[in-house]
């Protein structure tokens, strides 16, 4: 496949689960001997699962990997076939959560491909990219839809001096795997994967209503980093987490014109800088 984005409609038989060449070529790395296991290693697997079954819906995708050498070495072989797929991008340090919480719920071909469509196709370009500058973007939006949405966060954010882009950045490029225990995590990403990338503002707002009493405590921007970074360690029901979520479903519309905004706000200020240096 092109490694460049392209801005023609997505074509859906090349995430379909074949043996084209074509496919092949666009993996190296994921060659029969790393992604395929045979019965016993899967065997293996289960039993090592069924250890843990008191936390393994509950941890970081990552901590869950590191228990076995097999999750580890199907981890860097899929990111290692990313990086030759999407040279562009390389390696982002948050793409290895995203593609380990992939990698417990399905074979690393389908965790590849799976990437590979909500990184060219669901998210927002250059996401990904050295700057993050749609990351950025994205949470320059957040404080617009929390003035809007969330206003006693607002007043209070307003009173510490501070906005939410610090806390936050972490949230999108993340898609929440580090904030959220992982069976909240991928029913998220249900409504991510079946709604759009803009259902990611959803999620967000949703956190930070169920976690209004604790922001509104914070007395500086440093208890505000915590609450944020540990806003999901209280919220282990997806039920309510999602019925949270679904209290905020501001329409794609809204969220695009706001992105187109801010992305040339932000393309303005950081032009600016370059001449200055």
């Amino acid at each position: 496949t092109d490694s460049k984005r392209t801005t023609a409609k997505p074509d859906h038989d090349r995430y379909r689960h074949s043996a084209s060449s074509q496919r092949a070529a666009s993996m190296p790395h994921l060659s029969t001997t790393t992604i395929n296991t045979s019965a016993k290693e899967v065997e293996e697997e289960k039993k090592k699962k069924q250890r843990h079954d008191d936390d393994d819906g509950k941890g970081h995708a990552g901590l869950l990997l590191r228990r076995s050498d097999m999750g580890f070495q199907r981890l860097r072989a899929v990111l290692s076939a990313f990086s030759r797929h999407r040279p562009d991008i390389g390696y982002c340090q948050c793409l290895n959560y995203i593609c380990a919480v992939l990698l417990l719920v399905c074979e690393p071909e389908n965790a590849f491909w799976i990437m590979a469509a909500m990184v060219e196709w669901i998210l927002p370009k250059e996401y990904f990219s050295e700057s993050l500058v749609g990351a950025v973007t994205d949470t320059r939006v957040l404080n617009h839809l929390v003035n809007k949405k969330l206003p006693n966060i607002a007043k209070h954010l307003k009173r510490l001096d501070t906005t939410l882009a610090p806390s936050c950045l972490q949230w999108f490029v993340c898609l929440f795997v580090t904030v959220l225990p992982i069976h909240v995590t991928v029913r998220i990403w249900d409504i991510v994967l079946v709604h759009g990338g803009h259902s990611l503002f959803w999620v967000a707002l949703g956190l930070l209503y169920l976690n209004q009493d604790r922001i509104l405590k914070a007395s500086n921007e440093g208890q505000l980093f915590d609450v944020i970074t540990t806003s999901g360690s209280n919220w282990d029901d997806e039920k309510e987490v999602v019925k949270a979520i679904l209290k905020f479903k501001v329409p794609k519309v809204m969220i695009r014109h706001l992105q187109q905004h801010e992305l040339k706000a932000l393309s303005k200020h950081m032009a600016a800088l370059k001449v200055k240096e």
